[in-house]
């Protein structure tokens, strides 16, 4: 079944995070196939085999399965407060979270979650829509640190807009996520005719400026477009 980007759901976006989790080149010919090869149930597996091939739409024990494999499915009810309800019963967008902590603090180095685990997010389709953000391109990254207090809480989540071809220009004076010398951060990122400037909104801490064509090591991994908490 070929689903079109622009008419993807949140299960669409689930089957392939789970078909990723498995790995290309794993065709199964039947369910006991399926069965045989992750260790399941024929029960879970007939009901995971008929999901990624688009013929089943409960996604409940596929979720259990996800948690059983030692991955953190975290449901739009268990979101902060602040994020956009409706009242729908559509189906919630799940995006993958980035194991990697990007740090807001001075000095501090961005701490690796444990790469054994993966974690994936549900979140409310209203908030997307909202937000006029696309979530295939979109991912969740968890933020430590008060140096962009009080724009973004130490513990906060975020979504990242992934850069793509589609960005013709970057908006100066935005919020991004970005690699600098081999640790990530979040910044407000003013761009001028012979600068970048990587700028904290906490004032106790200092900007990075990088004046063109350097040899710095920089680059931006994408904008950061909702922050689940701020002060």
């Amino acid at each position: 079944m070929v689903t079109h980007p622009e008419n993807r759901t949140g299960i669409d976006r689930l089957r392939g995070f789970v078909r990723d989790l498995i790995g290309p080149g794993r065709p199964y010919a039947s369910a006991r196939d399926m069965a045989d090869s992750l260790h399941l149930a024929d029960g879970r597996a007939t009901i995971l085999y008929k999901f990624l091939k688009g013929a089943e739409p409960r996604a409940g024990v596929v979720l259990d399965w996800l948690e059983h494999l030692g991955i953190t499915v975290i449901y739009p009810e268990d979101c902060p407060e602040d994020s956009p309800e409706d009242g729908t019963d559509e189906d919630p967008e799940f995006l993958p979270v980035m194991n990697r902590k990007p740090s807001t603090g001075p000095d501090a180095v961005p701490s690796c979650g444990d790469t054994q685990h993966e974690t994936i997010q549900g979140l409310p389709a209203s908030l997307f829509r909202n937000l006029g953000l696309n979530p295939d391109i979109c991912h969740v990254m968890p933020i430590t640190g008060d140096s962009m207090e009080p724009v973004i809480a130490d513990n906060s989540l975020v979504i990242v807009e992934a850069l793509s071809q589609h960005f013709f220009f970057l908006e100066s004076d935005k919020l991004y996520v970005l690699r600098y010398h081999g640790e990530i951060f979040a910044r407000r990122v003013v761009f001028e005719p012979d600068r970048t400037t990587l700028l904290p909104c906490n004032k106790t801490c200092k900007p990075i400026v990088m004046i063109k064509d350097s040899t710095e090591d920089f680059e931006l991994l994408g904008r950061i477009r909702w922050i689940s908490s701020s002060i």
